[in-house]
């Protein structure tokens, strides 16, 4: 029986590690392809539509392609399949006056980035309209929220597709960031928001007008710089001579500023996790523990209200590979009674139990974010202590299971990177069990321990976030060959845990 529930536990756990890395998401679905799905790259302009014959078709061409070409971050395209945006315009002539549109759609899915609107008075010149579409053109481009993306990455060295047209000089420090999800409008499916996550830092080494390239100056616990990552910041390293170098520090198409100063050398990225966490919890829940002898004719149980504490922390020794700690501590008052005899009953007593977890392993973060989708496996050392009186007549002995520890697990992000769902399940494997005062170990078949919990977390902050769910422990141990043949034992502990996890 010990041995199926072994087997019953690790099978739900591999189950909930199957839906942590494969359940249906869309926004972690999505993730992968977010960055090349906002390229704004190559760039499709569509013929512009007009309810006057095709009379504004030329000169708006025109118009917009010349915008594109003062700006070599982008890259106009003459076939619609290989662009990974496309700029489509409308003119709507009435009697009241002439109504414009431009869009930014995104290929190839068709979904609108921005719409940018506007309306001419009828006594508007052909002129004033061209103007007007540029502009409305220039505003939708602004609203791309990022500077440049990274086109490609050889060990340490990257190639940015900006330049010296954008302001860069060498020694500037340009931070990178990737597409960590997208917000639609829930009626009308356009995207109102799309969010980026820094990953890291870029110093600049030598500048061409429309590409730069650089070296990675820093990457963020969890992170990496990759091929079509985003530009989000540019930091002078050497303002006095920006300040003395008549530079275009200003994106020529849509006129946004692209420096920006930096106040102290950390900045906003330091504000991101780097080492690791620590944790401090409440369990609220019960003890249990069933002991026989004699092939259980004689059964003794019990349980206890058992609140306790729960710490613990992780360091992260790379973005990957991680090294953590676990404690516990639980106190009861406990009692119990012989099965089938309910005149045997022990006095109650004061006792605790105790953990203790030690483990060193590897992470997988599947967007390579600590707050995206994550799986990991661990190996270390596991104890487990209860400490009743010794009483030899009511099968009572202090216990220690202790051994090699496998451990696995992961979290899932649901609906939003700030809230998700978290698993873990521990065993113990080569274990072993010490009674003080009964010697068990010489004449011990089997012993079974088996950890797990299940919850859910919402990260406050940066730095801060809870954890609660459902606590699960369960040891046991049967012997054969003792002076109390076919004996066995077993401890559990059920309840929920509240934790508070600080980041640093």
């Amino acid at each position: 029986m010990k041995k199926n529930l072994l087997n019953q536990a690790i099978n739900l756990a591999f189950v909930y590690l199957i839906a942590i890395c494969c359940a249906p998401n869309v926004r972690a679905a999505e993730n992968t392809d977010l960055n090349a799905m906002f390229a704004f790259k190559k760039v499709f302009v569509a013929s512009p539509k007009d309810n006057v014959d095709g009379a504004y078709v030329q000169p708006v061409s025109e118009a917009f392609a010349d915008i594109f070409e003062k700006n070599l971050r982008f890259e106009l395209v003459d076939d619609i399949d290989i662009a990974d945006t496309v700029v489509e315009s409308s003119i709507e002539k009435k009697v009241s006056g002439t109504d414009l549109e431009i869009k930014l759609l995104l290929q190839p899915s068709k979904e609108v980035f921005v719409v940018e609107r506007a309306s001419l008075p009828a006594a508007s010149s052909g002129g004033e309209l061209v103007n007007q579409l540029k502009q409305l053109l220039k505003t939708a481009l602004k609203r791309i929220p990022f500077y440049g993306t990274v086109t490609g990455r050889d060990a340490d060295m990257v190639t940015l597709d900006i330049g010296s047209i954008q302001g860069l000089l060498e020694g500037d420090i340009v931070q990178v960031s990737r597409v960590e999800r997208v917000k639609r409008h829930p009626l009308l499916k356009t995207i109102v928001d799309v969010e980026l996550v820094p990953v890291g830092s870029v110093e600049i080494t030598e500048i061409e007008d429309s590409v730069a390239f650089g070296k990675v100056h820093k990457t963020l616990t969890g992170e990496g710089i990759l091929r079509l990552h985003k530009v989000t910041a540019i930091e002078s390293r050497m303002p006095k001579e920006r300040e003395n170098k008549d530079q275009l520090i200003n994106d020529p198409v849509t006129g946004q500023p692209v420096i920006t100063r930096k106040k102290d050398e950390a900045g906003a990225e330091d504000e991101r996790p780097q080492m690791g966490f620590v944790t401090l919890g409440a369990f609220i829940g019960a003890f249990s523990s069933t002991s026989s002898n004699g092939g259980g004719t004689a059964t003794f149980s019990g349980s206890a209200f058992a609140p306790g504490v729960r710490a613990g922390g992780e360091l992260w020794i790379t973005k990957n590979w991680f090294a953590d700690l676990g404690l516990g501590f639980n106190s009861m008052t406990f009692s119990q009674s012989k099965a089938n005899d309910a005149s045997i009953v022990s006095a109650s007593t004061g006792q605790t139990t105790r953990s203790f977890d030690l483990g060193f392993g590897y992470k997988y973060l599947i967007h390579r974010s600590i707050f995206g989708p994550q799986a990991f496996v661990k190996l270390g050392y596991r104890n487990y202590s209860w400490s009743p009186a010794v009483s030899t007549r009511e099968l009572l002995y202090p216990k220690s299971y202790s051994g090699f520890n496998l451990g696995i697990g992961g979290s899932l992000p649901i609906a939003s990177p700030d809230f998700g769902i978290t698993t873990s399940v521990n065993v113990i494997l080569f274990g072993a069990l010490d009674e003080s005062g009964n010697r068990t170990g010489p004449g011990e078949s089997s012993m079974s321990a088996v950890n797990f919990f299940l919850g859910g977390y919402h990260f406050i902050n940066l730095k801060v976030a809870i954890r609660a769910g459902f606590f699960f422990d369960s040891y046991s141990a049967d012997f054969v060959g003792t002076s109390e043949n076919s004996a066995s034992t077993s401890q559990k502990q059920v309840g929920f845990l509240p934790s508070i996890l600080f980041y640093f």
